[in-house]
């Protein structure tokens, strides 16, 4: 049976809602924990009213959206939320796969981790329009992959929908190719990610 969070409950299905929950808190209320222009040695040299100033700030600033408390949570937003720490990982592989002939005839193909080689192995389709100047480093494939994921906006509500850019606030935001977004390449990104953490 379904519970308020939107996925079937097994036995310890208490406290994978306790934990959903306190996650979509954080996700909506504190958008200062993992906006991408703070580093940690930020966020621990932060009072407690310095932080609910910056999450006001942040909240105005990038018209971010409340969550409706009663809606529940479908399957796919509930995968979202318990792989939020690892979107930045996700969406490198992502961008990885999908813009595999550019990067491979990039400098800097040879260095990146293992694990970006691995994912790039799996067939995911590329995408029919590679970067134009190739992609210089791994933190261009970044901000590719932060770019990738503005096209996940349509298939979850909102709130999700205003924060998916704030991990990746960072990097420069290259220009969005037309091409569908790749759903199988992304719940699989995620997988990676969640046990290769770059």
């Amino acid at each position: 049976m379904a519970g308020p969070g939107g996925f079937a409950l097994a036995a310890e299905g208490k406290s994978l809602m306790v934990t959903l929950s306190s996650s979509v808190t954080r996700i909506v209320f504190d958008p200062a924990g993992y906006y991408a222009r703070w580093s940690d040695d930020d966020r621990r040299a932060w009072s407690p009213r310095q932080r609910s100033a910056l999450n006001d700030y942040l909240l105005a600033e990038y018209r971010l959206a409340p969550r409706d408390g009663n809606a529940p949570l479908s399957e796919g937003v509930a995968r979202i939320v318990r792989g939020w720490a690892d979107l930045r990982a996700a969406a490198t592989y992502m961008a990885a796969a999908r813009y595999a002939g550019s990067l491979q005839a990039s400098r800097c193909f040879a260095g990146l981790p293992p694990s970006i080689h691995a994912f790039m192995r799996m067939g995911f389709a590329v995408s029919r329009k590679q970067p134009p100047g190739g992609i210089a480093s791994q933190a261009a494939l970044v901000g590719l992959g932060g770019a990738s994921l503005a096209a996940l906006a349509p298939h979850v509500p909102a709130w999700l929908a205003s924060r998916i850019s704030l991990p990746f606030a960072d990097m420069p935001v290259p220009a969005l190719d037309t091409e569908p977004f790749d759903l199988p390449c992304f719940w699989s990104a995620l997988g990676h990610a969640s046990r290769h953490p770059l």
